[in-house]
């Protein structure tokens, strides 16, 4: 008879963040509750340092499928999730990772409050090491490496990280006091997209500033702009400081210089951790201000808005290079 640990009860009680019920008793084997457990682990801790991810969506997890993530945990609470959803992938799913546990159970290990009946751990993608980040070699790629400064909120980071995927980024940075970009919540905003592209996390800015790769980039500094306004008075009022400090559109950069782009932006209520402008101006040869001009006195868009913005801008321009070299 297979061991196991049976859970008793008698009325109602609270166990592991939800309600079981009588009707809830269920008989988990040793192994399986010892996975559940590493699941809980993995959702309620600091996961950077950790090699395992945990994916509570129906969509991400085929995303990691596709990008050839290697599997450790599938866990279900109903058969016919397979033909419903994962029959292209059932050889991918090997007997041992396979774990059949109740609803509630995914429930109390996931971040959503409503399962779809699946969840899984992942071991995460291998990235090389930051200290051997070049600029991206593939010409398809678009020359811009973004930098992610003290951006805390994980949706505002996924969809950041899901727009530099779909622009088709070199890589992303993270610096150190940015959310994890591997805890749920980042990776379901993300739909998958930290699967398509190198992404660097918990940097210094003394390693950014260290890295040969990166100080031979244009360094860009997006910082916000409260309005058109605003702008033409910055421009008439600082006609002394040098072109490098002014601040200036984001569509007057040529995002397709050869010799690659940096391209930084902080949180949008505190901006840049302190010091972190002197540090990028040591960090590179070249360091430009810029900003997205806004009309009616808004005071900022939403971070993710505005990395969206500048990143299409910069893809719009190298599609155009793209074509008129194939024309000429």
């Amino acid at each position: 008879m297979q061991q196991g640990i049976k859970i008793l009860c008698s009325g109602t009680r609270t166990f592991s963040r939800i309600t079981i019920r009588p009707e809830s008793r269920r008989l988990l084997s040793i192994e399986a509750l010892e996975k559940v457990k590493l699941a809980k682990r993995v959702l309620n801790r600091n996961n950077k340092k950790s090699s395992i991810i945990l994916i509570d969506g129906l969509n991400v997890i085929k995303e990691a499928f596709n990008a050839g993530l290697q599997l450790h945990t599938f866990f279900y609470s109903n058969d016919n999730i397979f033909d419903e959803h994962f029959s292209e992938y059932i050889f991918d799913i090997s007997d041992e990772c396979l774990c059949k546990i109740p609803k509630w159970y995914l429930n109390s290990m996931t971040s959503v409050q409503t399962n779809r009946g699946v969840a899984a751990l992942f071991f995460k993608p291998k990235t090389s090491s930051f200290d051997e980040i070049s600029m991206a070699s593939d010409k398809e790629l678009l020359p811009v490496t973004l930098i992610c400064d003290n951006v805390r909120d994980p949706g505002n980071l996924g969809n950041i990280i899901r727009s530099a995927a779909a622009a088709n980024c070199s890589s992303v940075i993270l610096t150190h006091g940015c959310a994890d970009p591997w805890q749920p919540k980042v990776t379901r905003s993300a739909s998958g997209s930290q699967f398509q592209l190198p992404i660097y996390y918990d940097i210094t800015w003394g390693q950014i500033s260290c890295s040969k790769a990166l100080k031979s980039m244009n360094f860009y500094l997006a910082e916000c702009m409260r309005d058109q306004y605003q702008y033409l008075q910055n421009t008439r009022s600082t006609s002394h400081i040098s072109n490098e400090k002014k601040l200036v559109p984001y569509y007057d950069i040529d995002w397709t210089h050869k010799s690659g782009a940096l391209l930084a932006i902080g949180n949008e209520a505190h901006g840049f951790k302190l010091n972190t402008t002197a540090s990028v101006t040591e960090c590179c040869d070249i360091t430009q201000r810029i900003t997205i001009p806004l009309c009616h006195r808004i005071q900022s868009l939403n971070v993710a808005t505005a990395a969206s913005i500048i990143l299409f801008e910069a893809s719009r321009q190298m599609d155009a290079k793209r074509h008129y070299l194939k024309s000429c």
